[in-house]
């Protein structure tokens, strides 16, 4: 989460470098994946600046103040982390 004024700016950018880090380079794992509401477009930026590439969309999937929103599948393989340096 990202959150001005409280000095936890980068907070989920270095929560993500992380988490991708332990995934690659400890688990040695060959896929992350997750799952984003499609209206929040901060979010959608930050995996697609880290590499992520969408996989689909799941339509109206979820009901939230009065309206049906759909959500993001995306993922990264280890070949394109690698690739990021």
């Amino acid at each position: 989460m990202e959150r001005s004024g409280t000095g936890e700016r980068g907070l989920g950018r270095d929560a993500l470098h992380t988490a991708l880090k332990v995934a690659y380079l400890t688990l040695n794992l060959h896929q992350v994946y997750l799952y984003v509401y499609e209206t929040i477009e901060i979010v959608l930026q930050l995996y697609t600046k880290y590499g992520f590439k969408r996989d689909g969309v799941t339509r109206d999937c979820r009901f939230i103040k009065g309206e049906y929103v759909s959500s993001v599948r995306m993922s990264l393989l280890s070949k394109e982390y690698k690739t990021l340096g």
